[in-house]
């Protein structure tokens, strides 16, 4: 699809796949009994939504946030790698250091663009 539907429609699909694959690390450290990576998995989620969310709710103040080291390709092929190479768990970790960056890069840029308008 095209247009702003077709666009809206497409963030909201690449959220619910991005919830799908760390329901997936939250299931297999729930099922290990591994609490410290479990909750590193829930951590790094509500990270890796923060990201997606500061941009749309900039974009929404008319301010453009396409800033940070970590969007969502970059998130998509860290854990890529990290399952490829059956280290989920560091990449996972890398994922939320980076994600957290880049929550903090979109956080500073909408304080920035909204202190000078």
């Amino acid at each position: 699809m095209t247009g702003r539907f077709g666009a809206f429609f497409d963030s909201s699909l690449d959220r619910v796949s991005e919830a799908i694959v760390f329901a997936g690390f939250l299931m297999y450290y729930y099922n290990h009994q591994d609490l410290r990576n479990l909750l590193l998995a829930f951590i790094v989620c509500i990270l890796s939504f923060m990201v997606s969310y500061t941009r749309a709710r900039a974009e929404g103040l008319k301010i453009d946030c396409e800033v940070g080291i970590l969007p969502r390709p970059g998130r998509v092929i860290l854990l890529a790698v990290g399952f490829f190479a059956a280290q989920p768990t560091p990449f996972l970790g890398v994922v939320g250091f980076l994600s957290l960056i880049t929550v903090l890069q979109r956080i500073y840029r909408v304080w920035d663009q909204a202190r000078k308008k």
